[in-house]
């Protein structure tokens, strides 16, 4: 048996990231906490999945993915200047407690698509957030093992989608235990504009 659509895998690796020859560990899934995920239902880079694509149970990889196939370049119009009173709550209290510079903040555009962006610069009357992802412009490599493989079965895809629900909190919680990881999802653009942060930028 071996990786393919809708199937359940388990895996631990290390991502080294940089730009250009630059490489440094940024992320780790162990086989004591690894990633879980459901293979081809658009939880991973799509050139992730690509490349797990047909490996079994016990097989090594170690591969890179170029930012064309991974998280892209970094785009200043990404890079948004916002109301500080879209992270006021209805009392038009400022929510200084969450929203530090340096801080990732879950937020929602004007089409109700949920984004993370990052706080990068507070003003007196502004709020300068980068929803760039965390990665874009890096070259990713990855170096694993694929731990399991099998059929998912309706409890894998129950528990999957609870990993994936956002109420769960503010990090993609791939990892068996709810390590907060995002190296390897696969990310939509933010569109339409951000518009709200749910009544202040904590998570639920």
């Amino acid at each position: 048996m071996s990786i393919n659509k809708e199937h359940f895998v388990e895996c631990s690796y290390d991502l080294y990231a940089g730009i250009g020859n630059e490489r440094n560990m940024v992320e780790q899934a162990t086989k004591e906490s690894p990633m879980q995920y459901m293979h081809g239902i658009g939880m991973m880079i799509p050139a992730f999945e690509e490349k797990l694509n047909g490996l079994s149970m016990g097989d090594k990889f170690d591969f890179e993915l170029t930012p064309d196939i991974a998280y892209g370049e970094r785009r200043d119009d990404l890079v948004l200047s916002l109301d500080r009173q879209v992270f006021c709550n209805e009392e038009g209290e400022f929510d200084s407690e969450n929203v530090i510079e340096g801080n990732m903040l879950p937020m929602m555009t004007a089409d109700g698509q949920r984004v993370e962006g990052l706080v990068h610069e507070i003003t007196s009357d502004k709020v300068v957030m980068d929803f760039n992802h965390p990665m874009a412009g890096m070259t990713l490599h990855f170096v694993g093992e694929i731990l399991q493989e099998r059929p998912a079965t309706e409890e894998d895809r129950k528990r999957i989608e609870a990993m994936m629900n956002p109420q769960e909190g503010c990090g993609c919680g791939c990892h068996d235990g709810g390590d907060a990881s995002c190296g390897c999802h696969s990310g939509e653009e933010v569109s339409g504009g951000c518009c709200s942060s749910q009544g202040g930028c904590s998570c639920h």
